[in-house]
């Protein structure tokens, strides 16, 4: 894309400029000389949007991108980076337009650092390693070209630190708390479907499938309707119920300490009272303690075979 912008593609234009041995005329019927204009405006192997006018259509391919941040080595030299270029560069000045279209602008450093520093004699150090940063960004926030990191190669690195805005990816699911209203509904309305069926004549394979299927969208439909819509993210707590969110939007609202002293007391209560009630179901239901911890699990206990002297277990010392 930079290439492009600056018209310094590998094209015919090009390698008549640098003086190279390859073709340098388009390969379409009209044999001219392959330049950029040529390419995006004129040339009929280029394919184009149906009905977009050709000549407009390049300056619009940027559109769709956003940039937080665009570096590189764009070999372009101009006045505005680099005090020691004279005259005006009209390819920076449309690398300079084309940057303020994706919402990002040449960064400038208050005291001017060389960022290529040539092999060759006789090449004096320029900055033609740029880079563009958000226009909206911190007032003051510039890169640092650390030519403590140069190596071997010619070029310094360009290092620069971007804030960025916490982002939070939520998932909405259906959910039904236990014990909630919700649940209560559901469950109504199941059973009052369950009590309509009729199963006076299920004497075939085809008339229990139909009830089955009867059953299944019956439950989804008392599902769909009563459950209720839940964003779900990394803060998503288990434990977390009705009177906690009440109090969360309270707290909200009036930011005052005796809120924030209720939210911390539901939240307490709601902790002790699902901890209580998982430790209550592991202890006294299932009987399964490997539950709390998930790096365990259930494990098959051992075989054992006696080994039998005339049809009897030897498993006592006493001889017979």
């Amino acid at each position: 894309m930079s290439r492009s912008i600056l018209n310094h593609a590998p094209i015919g234009e090009y390698r008549r400029r640098f003086n190279l041995s390859e073709e340098v005329n388009c390969s379409c019927h009209n044999g001219g000389l392959e330049t950029r204009a040529h390419i995006l405006d004129q040339c009929p192997k280029y394919t184009r949007k149906r009905g977009a006018p050709a000549r407009l259509e390049h300056k619009n391919y940027l559109e769709f991108l956003e940039l937080q941040c665009m570096a590189g080595d764009f070999n372009c030299h101009s006045s505005v980076w680099d005090p020691r270029h004279e005259g005006n560069n009209h390819v920076a000045t449309s690398l300079i337009d084309a940057a303020s279209d994706l919402g990002v602008e040449v960064s400038v450093q208050p005291v001017r650092t060389p960022t290529h520093f040539p092999h060759a004699r006789g090449l004096v150090p320029s900055v033609i390693d740029l880079m563009f940063l958000p226009q909206d960004r911190l007032v003051g926030l510039t890169h640092e070209v650390r030519t403590d990191w140069i190596g071997p190669s010619d070029h310094a690195p360009l290092c620069v630190t971007l804030p960025i805005r916490a982002t939070e990816v939520a998932s909405e699911r259906l959910a039904m708390p236990k014990g909630s209203k919700e649940e209560s509904l559901f469950l109504q309305a199941l059973l009052t479907y369950i009590k309509s069926m009729d199963i006076s004549n299920i004497d075939t394979r085809d008339a229990l499938e139909d009830l089955i299927a009867g059953l299944a969208r019956a439950c989804n439909d008392a599902w769909n309707s009563n459950a209720k819509t839940v964003k779900v993210n990394t803060r998503s707590k288990a434990w977390w119920n009705a009177d906690c969110a009440t109090a969360m939007r309270q707290y909200r609202q009036s930011r005052s300490p005796a809120d924030y002293g209720a939210l911390r007391r539901a939240t307490k209560a709601a902790k002790r009272q699902f901890f209580d009630e998982r430790i209550e179901t592991i202890a006294t239901k299932n009987k399964r303690p490997w539950d709390l911890m998930n790096w365990t699990k259930q494990r098959n206990l051992p075989t054992y075979e006696a080994i039998c002297y005339n049809e009897a277990p030897c498993n006592t010392m006493d001889w017979k």
